[in-house]
Order: structure tokens, then C-alpha cells, then sequence
């Protein structure tokens, strides 16, 4: 179980009460994407804030999968991660990664949420070196 969030146009964002990945996905799959874009483009010409809607992962470790999604059955995916290195080789020191793939396709990209619940990055970042990328 992991927690989840959805990220609004207006840069607001709604917190999900801990779920499965399944349930995450679910959840992803039947919100209104459509109507955050028109949201997001009425606050761009009217000058207001605004971000790309999207919806986060958390994952127990602190990692994050966020997955904005296009029109067109494509995301945009961050993966934030923390990655552990030495200092001289006797320091263990933990700092945070980010992978960013443009244009991913959406349902390939969700069924990484089972691994980001695992801690598995090493899988996540590359399951996304692997998919298929459209419009570039």
C-alpha cells in the first residue's frame, strides 16, 4: 500500500488515502484529464497560476512516480528516486534522482506502479528507457 495524489490545473491537489496499485490505477484511469487541460488553458490566458495536471505515486521509500497525461494516450513521466553512493568508499551518502521520459504511452507507463510500490527502481528506469516513444 502507498499513498497518491492528484495534482489540479490550478496547482491545488487532492490526497488519496493509502491504495493498492490497482486501486491507483483505477483511480488515474477515471479522472477527468480532459476537463484539467481546459482548466489548465482557461488559467493560462487569464494570467493565472497554473501546472500540468497530473497524479503522483508515493512510494514508501520516498519515491515518486508522477504521470501527466496528453490528449493523445501519451504522459509525461517523472520518476524521482534516491540513490546511495560512497564518499572516498567508507561514506554512504543517499541523494535523490530524477528521470524524466517525454511522451511515454500512458497504459505502458501504469503498469510500472506494481514496481514503484516495491521499491524497484532499478526496474522503473528501465522499463521507461524501453517504452515506445511517440511524437518525438
Amino acid at each position: 500500500m502507498s499513498t497518491a495524489w492528484i495534482q489540479s490545473a490550478d496547482c491545488s491537489s487532492e490526497d488519496i488515502a493509502e491504495c493498492t496499485p490497482e486501486e491507483a490505477v483505477s483511480i488515474f484511469s477515471q479522472h477527468d484529464w480532459q476537463s484539467e487541460r481546459r482548466k489548465e488553458e482557461e488559467l493560462r490566458k487569464g494570467g493565472q497560476d497554473h501546472c500540468p495536471a497530473g497524479m503522483g505515486f508515493l512510494g514508501g521509500d520516498g519515491s515518486i512516480l508522477h504521470v501527466v497525461p496528453r490528449d493523445d494516450e501519451t504522459c509525461m513521466v517523472h520518476y524521482h528516486f534516491n540513490i546511495r553512493t560512497k564518499i572516498l568508499g567508507l561514506f554512504s551518502v543517499s541523494n535523490q534522482a530524477t528521470h524524466t521520459i517525454d511522451f511515454a504511452q500512458t497504459s505502458e507507463v501504469l503498469k510500472l506502479t506494481a514496481d514503484h510500490y516495491q521499491f524497484d527502481s532499478d526496474k522503473v528506469i528501465r522499463v521507461l528507457n524501453a517504452l515506445p516513444k511517440d511524437g518525438l
